[in-house]
């Protein structure tokens, strides 16, 4: 079975704050991508970051897993991962998971930065 098509774009979209847009259905197939584009990050000691899930077309069980495995390793490094623009359908699967009670959802790229953008709590 051919590899399905994921396009992955890393930007920083203000500064000191990077987002990762998925483009297409992230599946076992194409998931090594994701892993290196946050692999990548992570290696840069960039741990927070949004991952901007506007253009996403389906996740599979092993991308929502990569994504829990994925915030793990950042909130260990005193870090965080936004996750903006869910669609409806992708929102819902988050919820059906019990995954919007642990992982951070935002309804948009400018409310991910925001949140980024405000101090730390102490």
């Amino acid at each position: 079975m051919p590899e399905c098509p994921l396009v992955l774009v890393t930007s920083e979209a203000a500064p000191g704050i990077w987002t990762v847009q998925i483009q297409g259905p992230l599946e076992a197939a194409n998931l090594s991508s994701l892993r290196a584009v946050i692999g990548d990050l992570f290696s840069r000691g960039i741990y927070r970051f949004i991952l901007d899930l506007e253009k996403i077309t389906y996740i599979s069980s092993s991308g929502f897993s990569c994504f829990v495995a994925s915030v793990d390793i950042a909130r260990k490094n005193g870090g965080e991962i936004i996750f903006s623009t869910p669609s409806p359908d992708v929102r819902g699967a988050f919820h059906l998971l019990g995954l919007s009670q642990m992982l951070w959802l935002v309804r948009d790229l400018k409310s991910a930065i925001a949140a980024f953008s405000q101090p730390a709590a102490s």
